[in-house]
Formats: C-alpha cells, structure tokens, sequence
C-alpha cells in the first residue's frame, strides 16, 4: 500500500459523490444539533448554503498559509472522500472541512478523526498526514474550543492537524458577504 501516486491513487470526487457527501454532512450537521437537545436558530437550507461556503474558505485559508494548491474534493478510495490534497514533494496532505457549531465541536471531531484513523490504519500511509478543518457557524471560536480539539485528538495515531475557524472571521477575510443570515 503506502505512498499515493499521483493520477493513479486519487481522482476528482464525480459531482454524484459531492453531492451526496454535502447531504450526507448536512445531515450529520443537524443529528449533532437534535443529540445535543438543540434547536438550530438557522433553516436547513441556510445551513447548507454556509457549510459550502466554510469549505470554500477554509480551503482558500489553508492555501494562503501554505502557499500551496489544494486538489479539491479528491476521491481517495471507494470509501474515503476528503475536501481537499495538498501536495508537497511526494508527502500528501489530506484536508477535511467540517462545518460545527457549539453544539457538534466534539462530536464532529471524533466522527472526522475516527474516518481518517480507519483508512490510515487500512492503507498504511506514511508519507500521508491530514488536517481536520472546523468551522464554527455560531461564533468566533476560543481557547476552551482549542483545547478540546486538541484534547480529542490527542488519543489518535495517524499524523493529523487542525484548523479553527469562525464563520465570520473567514467571510471578513476573503471579503465575502454575509447575506441572508437565516
């Protein structure tokens, strides 16, 4: 197994498999909310609409950071679908953007790195790391948000990173409006 090879390994994800991924992560979005006895203040269609968006910007943060491009929405296997590769000199970078509120921080965390652990486990990557982006809809995140990500992804063994995000930080940044805010 091991190493990617470029062209042969990974492929841009069919607009079917972003389609149902985007379901698919929007659903995951709400359960979050009805587990943790939450009501959302916004509609699923505003939600949808904001999970794009995140994804967009996150990915446009992370390629200003590393001044790198970012392959996006990569089908990596049958089973496993990332947002976005960064590749740098044989050494892949898998990016995850997830959408989260206060709500689903630490849920959404744990369904992320757990996907990831399993495939780094099935495959056996060693030149492979990724980053877990989360994007807080709700709220500018702080320092008890940092330390329970990383506390959460403390007990995993696969090489990952992570990135958080405001919603509204990223939209000021890249001069995106924020229209139609529910």
């Amino acid at each position: 197994m091991g190493s990617f090879e470029v062209g042969q390994k990974y492929e841009a994800s069919s607009l079917e498999r972003q389609r149902a991924d985007a379901q698919e992560e929007l659903a995951d979005f709400i359960e979050d909310q009805e587990e943790a006895g939450s009501e959302s203040k916004f509609t699923r269609e505003h939600i949808e609409n904001e999970g794009v968006i995140a994804e967009d910007l996150a990915l446009r943060a992370l390629q200003a950071e590393f001044g790198m491009f970012i392959h996006r929405h990569a089908q990596i296997s049958k089973s496993l679908h990332v947002d976005g590769i960064i590749e740098d000199d044989k050494k892949y970078t898998l990016v995850e953007v997830k959408l989260v509120s206060d709500h689903s921080l630490s849920r959404t965390v744990k369904r992320v790195a757990d996907r990831m652990q399993a495939a780094f486990d099935a495959e056996g990557w060693k030149n492979t790391s990724a980053i877990i982006c989360l994007v807080n809809i709700d709220r500018e995140p702080n320092e008890a948000d940092e330390a329970s990500v990383r506390e959460e992804l403390s007990e995993y063994t696969f090489r990952v990173d992570w990135r958080l995000y405001g919603l509204t930080s990223l939209r000021s940044e890249f001069g995106v409006g924020d229209h139609d805010m529910q």
